[in-house]
């Protein structure tokens, strides 16, 4: 009986993770202007909602960068980022959530 109880613990843990890690970012919005390295507040066209205190993804618009940050705080189409940009990012990068 045991060995059949842990079989299905690990089944469901199985399953658990796969679901986890099954989950895909989305697109949340994209940057209506360029933005510079050291700015916290970023213009946003907002497609879907964010989630403040969440990490955003930011994948610039030529696919060179993509860098993680957390959102402090949300003001109409503002994205307030808790730190600020390590790099420049141009219009049309998008946020991933």
């Amino acid at each position: 009986m045991k060995y059949y109880r842990l079989i299905g613990v690990a089944v469901l843990l199985a399953l658990a993770s796969a679901l986890v890690l099954g989950q895909e970012m989305q697109v949340r919005g994209t940057l209506i202007s360029d933005h510079v390295k050291s700015e916290t507040a970023l213009w946003v066209d907002v497609q879907n909602e964010f989630k403040i205190g969440k990490e955003v993804v930011l994948v610039s618009s030529v696919g060179e960068l993509r860098e993680t940050y957390t959102i402090k705080k949300i003001v109409e189409s503002m994205v307030i980022l808790e730190e600020r940009l390590r790099n420049n990012y141009p219009a049309g990068t998008r946020l991933l959530q």
